[in-house]
């Protein structure tokens, strides 16, 4: 789909390569693969966020003005995401509105990353806090999720989907940097002890019992590897979908 129409006031969800290529992943409740940001946003909201996406990104700070387009007056609201330990910006948050419309709920993003042993393979993971709150669980309240990753694929992520966590994981290591891998995946509630199916390894949505949640992972320089969740439409792929974008013009 391209030159998709926005309505104002939809949250829009933009990963970060380290190649600098920005990759579209959802509009409102519209779900993008990773898609061109520039080719699929409208003009408006092109004018109106193109640029202040690229110096939210290139600073890693807030970015939240009032600007005029075609007369008409809007703020502009872009919010970096962080992954947790090294601090990498790995993607956006992004609305634009009226000054004087109230802003709906900003949809949780969980940023996490995985360090890479040289030597043995081991991986490492640590969550943001957006992790937590999708899995729905307390930092430092219990047993934690953070750590061997072999232990959080086999205690959080429904059986049948651990294989193809697995091979985007594996995949995301021996892969070129600027890769994008996509891949969708049910987790359990720990509160209901049901699974729940929402987004991709990247993201989920609550849909009980299950969620299935998307996960975007990307294979950065280094030792390091970074990956984004959000909810995700019952409608998406399980599917492991590597993606490569071209970097958006500066």
């Amino acid at each position: 789909m391209e030159n998709v129409e926005l309505s104002a006031a939809a949250w829009i969800l933009v990963d970060v390569l380290e190649t600098g290529a920005l990759g579209l992943l959802s509009v409102g409740s519209s779900h993008f693969p990773g898609s061109s940001v520039r080719k699929n946003l409208d003009q408006r909201a092109r004018l109106l966020l193109m640029e202040n996406l690229r110096t939210a990104i290139q600073q890693g700070s807030l970015v939240d003005k009032i600007e005029v387009n075609e007369g008409a007056t809007w703020r502009v609201l872009v919010e970096p995401i962080r992954s947790p330990t090294t601090g990498q910006v790995v993607a956006a948050h992004c609305i634009y509105a009226a000054p004087d419309t109230a802003l709906p709920p900003k949809p949780i993003i969980g940023s996490l990353e995985w360090k890479i042993d040289p030597k043995t393979g081991a991986i490492e993971s640590e969550w943001n806090a957006g992790m937590y709150e999708l899995y729905e669980l307390v930092p430092d309240a219990g047993p934690s999720p953070t750590g061997d990753m072999t232990q959080w694929v086999n205690q959080f992520i429904a059986p049948e989907d651990q294989a193809i966590m697995k091979m985007t994981i594996d995949a995301s290591i021996s892969a070129h940097d600027g890769e994008r891998y996509i891949v969708s995946y049910r987790i359990k509630n720990r509160w209901r002890r049901r699974w729940r199916e929402d987004p991709a390894s990247i993201g989920a949505s609550h849909h009980i019992p299950t969620q299935r949640i998307n996960m975007v992972a990307s294979h950065h320089s280094g030792d390091w590897l970074y990956g984004i969740k959000h909810h995700a439409g019952r409608s998406e792929s399980r599917h492991l979908r590597p993606s490569s974008s071209p970097v958006e013009p500066q």
